[in-house]
């Protein structure tokens, strides 16, 4: 048994005259729940500890577009040369 990817299929009907684009066969292997085979290491995904406890919530930021009203424009020595003031 064959297992082909979209790339393949979509190849494979493109030799047979069969005008259709690649994203609708990507979209319907994924309806179908079909996938080709990967080569190299295994997709690992993270699987959460519900029981460990959660970390802190970030406090909140502020905007500094609002916050920083001079910028700095520096040439290649490094030093200040032109400074914006409103």
């Amino acid at each position: 048994m064959q297992v082909y990817g979209a790339e393949k299929v979509w190849r494979q009907l493109v030799r047979e005259h069969v005008a259709v684009a690649r994203c609708t066969i990507e979209r319907l292997m994924r309806r179908l729940s079909l996938e080709g085979v990967r080569w190299g290491k295994n997709v690992k995904t993270t699987i959460a500890d519900l029981a460990l406890p959660q970390p802190p919530a970030l406090p909140p930021q502020k905007n500094q577009s609002k916050t920083t009203r001079a910028m700095d424009y520096r040439g290649d020595s490094g030093e200040n040369t032109r400074s914006l003031k409103n």
